[in-house]
């Protein structure tokens, strides 16, 4: 299976490579090679389906999950995947810093985290993964070794807003998870959060207007899955500066690799506008209870499904392009997975239930 599964790989790309619309004289060699280390260790995933007709799942391939050579997890009647470890999870600011909670509580996760680290966690005064890792000694990576990715060698901590560019392929593919955010909702957000992400030690002042912020954070998700700036806090720390506030354009093809690594690398993506469902996803495909825990607001208003949509007015009709185009795409793999694991508002009520919230 496994040689013909890699036949099959090199015929499409001896396809691709001699087709009329792309040559290989026509690509950077180091691009070529980066391509194609990407397409080695690209595999399809398994994801959970019912089975017409029975209340258990089957597994079938979906090209948007990462590989898991893990059997899945069964658990009374139901099927969940084993998680694949270490796990990141690319922090995207504005975008709910509560789903901290949500990947430590996950079935096998942290089974031997201290007391004090368990109850500062289910602290509801805490749900800012900033107050949280700053409450956090020792740190997250000490306190779930081998369960979270430890990168403090390369600079980044647990549950930060670093970059993945220069390590996707070794520590965030296939061990991803991502929550994100309509765009313009999320930069208004971080406008009105101290200027988040506003590279201040670059120019040295506050941002004018809104319409200069948007231009230099606009493309932050997009950004932080291709670019390596190590950050944390707000991200205007200098020698720490957002990947996000970085003023240099998005080219085309930074934007395609955004993209294809959010669809080949996660295995799990969310949307805050649909935060609610996005959490009842999240157990249907891993496990667990749903909590209040998780569904408290954190600092983000819009955790909860669409109630608190800010005016867009003021940015005088700015949209946010490339991370506009990886929303769609984001949008498109979040309701493939609900119809994989058959997730609907009914399906949720028990979740929902679990956590404390009225049913919908």
């Amino acid at each position: 299976m496994h040689l013909m599964a890699m036949c099959l790989l090199f015929s499409a790309m001896v396809i691709l490579v001699t087709s009329d619309s792309l040559k290989v004289e026509d690509c950077d060699a180091s691009l070529v090679e980066s391509m194609r280390a990407e397409m080695l260790q690209s595999s399809a995933v398994l994801s959970p389906m019912y089975e017409p007709g029975s209340h258990t799942h089957k597994m079938h391939t979906r090209s948007h999950f990462a590989f898991s050579d893990n059997a899945p997890l069964q658990v009374g009647h139901r099927s969940y995947h084993k998680l694949v470890k270490p796990l990141y999870w690319v922090h995207v600011p504005k975008c709910n810093s509560g789903f901290i909670r949500s990947v430590l509580f996950l079935p096998t996760m942290c089974q031997n985290m201290s007391e004090a680290a368990s109850i500062k966690l289910r602290n509801k005064s805490l749900l800012n993964a900033s107050l949280l890792s700053l409450h956090f000694n020792p740190a997250i990576e000490d306190e779930c070794p081998g369960d979270v990715a430890d990168l403090r060698d390369l600079g980044p901590n647990f549950a930060d807003h670093s970059g993945i560019g220069s390590f996707f392929l070794d520590s965030v593919k296939g061990h991803g998870m991502i929550v994100l955010r309509q765009p313009e909702q999320r930069l208004i957000s971080a406008w009105n959060h101290d200027y988040h992400s506003w590279s201040t030690s670059l120019l040295g002042r506050d941002p004018y207007n809104i319409n200069e912020f948007a231009s230099f954070v606009s493309g932050c998700a997009t950004k932080m899955l291709t670019r390596h700036q190590v950050s944390d806090g707000l991200g205007r720390n200098p020698g720490r500066e957002s990947a996000c506030g970085d003023p240099r354009p998005i080219s085309e093809e930074e934007s395609n690799l955004a993209i294809t690594r959010l669809r080949k690398g996660f295995i799990f993506v969310g949307l805050i506008e649909n935060y609610d469902l996005s959490i009842c996803l999240l157990h249907a495909m891993f496990g667990g209870e749903c909590s209040d825990l998780e569904l408290a607001m954190g600092h983000s208003e819009s955790s909860r499904a669409n109630n608190s949509w800010y005016d867009t007015s003021m940015l005088q009709g700015w949209k946010d392009v490339y991370d506009g185009r990886l929303y769609a795409e984001a949008q498109a793999i979040f309701q493939a997975s609900l119809e994989s694991y058959r997730v609907t508002n009914a399906f949720c009520q028990e979740c929902w239930a679990q956590a404390g919230l009225t049913s919908k």
